[in-house]
């Protein structure tokens, strides 16, 4: 059963990532706005950013991790519009949400 599962998320991988995605690329708006690009949110930074929550949870994070926990989520989120082929959508993401906060 294992196997054919890992199949069936590579198949759905090699579809996610084959198709181009022309999203317009985003300047930097100054110190502060990073705009990331959209090769970034891959299923590895999917994966990082929910262990890295699911961690800091057990922590009892403090609150200037709020900005860790707004990146985090960024990731899954685009991670997320991607996987399910929301072309559009991850394109307004990238325009408007996809950037570092610090």
């Amino acid at each position: 059963m294992k196997p054919a599962i890992l199949f069936l998320l590579l198949l759905l991988s090699l579809n996610v990532f084959g198709e181009e995605l022309n999203c317009p690329k985003v300047e930097s708006k100054g110190e502060g706005h990073w705009p990331l690009p959209p090769e970034v949110f891959t299923q590895s930074r999917y994966k990082e950013a929910v262990e890295y929550l699911n961690e800091l949870v057990k922590v009892r994070a403090e609150g200037r991790d709020y900005y860790n926990v707004e990146n985090q989520l960024m990731y899954i989120k685009g991670y997320m519009l991607k996987l399910h082929n929301e072309s559009e959508a991850f394109c307004e993401f990238i325009q408007k949400e996809a950037y570092v906060r610090h």
